[in-house]
Order: structure tokens, then sequence, then C-alpha cells
């Protein structure tokens, strides 16, 4: 389920669908492999004039004259790239210059950032690649959709027509399959590099649990005792306005704290509203958090039991938020503070070290 665009119409929907089946049936998705690091002229050698891309959602074209083509979702935009100190820098309008390490195994690539987390995707011949032979899907949407909103519609029918091409029914985007993730960084579909206050950036991964309900969850592993610290995972596919989000978690460990939560209508790292519970403090409590600054808006008591799995649900509806903890109601308050589209993310504290499974986002309409 997707949020409802008005100026959308049926004809581009499924025309949109019948394009992103093709994408379903000849984009793999990309898992990472053993690589090797390339110098500054293998990088020129083996990137000039190909593309990378995940397969699925994003293209990047490395032209020989130094221009970068970049698709993201249907939507084309340019910059330049460039080898510097044997890394690959790119530069785009309204994005920082930023520069990776390479390393290459066979078609698989993984781009390395001292800062973020790594970029794992496929090296392909240009013109060969799934992402290219659609481009501008999101100029077909009309001028009046917003960014957030394309990527809605996008990937929702991507999601929808992976389960056709699959000729099985596969989960949308307001159902991660953690069961098919690998064991390890997270894939694309979660930014694992946001964090609100000070400290290190989360340090998110897949791992095996056999008491989690496919056998796998996701892990927030960084015990940084920086109190003022709050990492996120956010789940790009789905972004959403008023929208019902749930999760199940498991406070594994933390001494200043140790907490599990919930966003929703993030803009951005210091701008949000989030839901969270702690095993310390057995309490559960409402947050906004404006520019940075986290600001109370209701809680009350509850047993939160530590190394036991809990869930926890934060429905946004205008400006009425109501939060049930283990299935059962617990309160509902009102803010007028978020009122726009946002992404939904996993949130923790400090040191926390917090297991998550089953989160599920639905778009209200």
């Amino acid at each position: 389920m997707v949020p409802q665009v008005p100026r959308l119409r049926k004809r581009d929907m499924t025309r949109l669908v019948l394009a992103l089946v093709l994408i379903a049936a000849l984009c793999p998705q990309v898992q990472a492999r053993s690589a090797h690091r390339l110098s500054g002229a293998e990088i020129r050698v083996r990137i000039t004039g190909r593309v990378i891309t995940d397969g699925a959602h994003w293209s990047e074209t490395y032209e020989r004259s130094g221009k970068l083509v970049v698709n993201d979702v249907g939507t084309v935009s340019t910059g330049t790239w460039r080898v510097e100190r044997d890394q690959l820098c790119k530069n785009r309008p309204g994005v920082l210059d930023e520069c990776y390490a390479v390393w290459l195994d066979g078609d698989r690539v993984e781009l390395r950032h001292e800062r973020y987390a790594s970029t794992f995707a496929t090296l392909r011949e240009a013109g060969r690649h799934c992402i290219e032979r659609l481009p501008n899907i999101g100029s077909r949407l009309g001028s009046g959709v917003t960014a957030m909103e394309r990527r809605a519609i996008i990937f929702g029918a991507l999601g929808a027509a992976t389960g056709a091409a699959g000729g099985q029914a596969q989960p949308g985007p307001g159902a991660p399959d953690i069961a098919h993730y690998a064991i390890g960084p997270l894939p694309p579909d979660f930014l694992a590099t946001w964090r609100t206050g000070q400290g290190a950036v989360g340090n998110w991964r897949v791992v095996a649990d056999t008491s989690a309900s496919q056998g796998k969850a996701i892990e927030q592993a960084s015990t940084d005792p920086t109190d003022y610290r709050f990492p996120l995972a956010v789940y790009e596919p789905l972004p959403a306005q008023d929208v019902e989000a749930s999760v199940r978690f498991k406070a594994v460990a933390g001494k200043v704290d140790r907490a599990g939560g919930l966003a929703v209508r993030l803009t951005d790292a210091d701008n949000y509203y989030v839901v969270r519970a702690n095993a310390l403090e057995d309490n559960v409590n409402l947050y906004r958090v404006v520019k940075g600054r986290r600001q109370q808006i209701k809680g009350t008591s509850a047993k939160v039991s530590s190394g036991e799995w809990h869930s926890l649900g934060l429905e946004a509806r205008g400006a009425t938020f109501r939060v049930t903890f283990d299935g059962k109601p617990l309160f509902t308050a009102e803010d007028h503070t978020f009122t726009g589209l946002g992404k939904v993310a996993l949130w923790t504290k400090a040191d926390s070290v917090t297991r998550f499974d089953q989160l599920a986002v639905k778009p209200l309409q």
C-alpha cells in the first residue's frame, strides 16, 4: 500500500507496474562478496564508460568526459566524477563532494566511505542495465508529485512487480523481508548512517537470532556510551504522513541506557517523532525531536524486560498519536509539530544494544 497521489492517472501506474515487472525479472538483487581494493589507475580502467547499480533502484553512469549521470528510481540528475588518491570521488548539485575506496570482485563492487556504511552494487556495461531502460520515470508522474511521493509510488509498484515476476506473493515495501537479508551490514532498503545528537553513528547489522520470528534480527551493536546519542536505521522504500508502524524489539544490553524505539515522519536526523521503551526505566514515552532537541510529549510506566521480545506500535494520524505496547493500547497524545510526509526508522539511545524484528509500515488513507 502506498500514499494516494491524486495526480497520478491509473494508466500511468499501469505502465509503471508493467515496466517494473521487467525490472524485477531482469535485475537480480546485489549481495556482498569478498573483494580487493582498486588503485587509482585501476579505478579509471574499470569504471570509465561503465555503470554502477544496485540492479533495481539506482544507477550511476561514469562517462569518459568526467560527467556522472545518476538515475534514482527513474529521476535523472547529473554531476561530475574523478579519481583522487586512489579513491572514486563524486560531486552533484546539493550533495557533498565525497570520495570512496573501491573494492571489486568480478562485477561486484563495494564503495567504502570512512564515515558511512558501505554501498554494495554491480558494475555493468553502459546501456545494459535495467535502470537505464526506464529513463525519467519520475517525470511521467507529473510535476506536482513530491520526491517522497514519487519514491513511495515507485517502490510500491516495484514490490508488486517483484511478486508478479516471481509468480508468488512477496513481502511489500511495508514489511522488510528480514529472513532473506544476508547476515552482515543492512541492505540498501535501510539508511544506517543517520544519528541524532553526538557520538558515533550506529553499527546496524543483520544477525542470527533463533528467538526472532524468522531466525534473524536487525541489531544496533555499537556500545558508544555518549548519553545524548540516538542512532537511526531509516527504512527507505516507504515514506508516509499518516502511518501505522509497529516493530518487535529486544533490549539486549546497555549500562547508560537500554532502549528501543520507532520513529515516524522523519525529514532528517534531527526532526521527527519517536516512541521508545526503556528497560532500565520501565516506561514508554513519546517524543518530538526538533532541530536535534528531544522533547517529551507523553509517557507512562510499563514493564520492559531485558532479553525478552516486546512489541511497540505507533499510529500517527494528523495530530493524533496512539501508542501500543505488547499488543495493548497504552496512551493517546496530540501534537502539531510535524504534519508532512516523512520516513520511518528504528531508533536506539546511547550504548543500547537492541534487536528488532517484524517491522511493519502501513500508510493510512
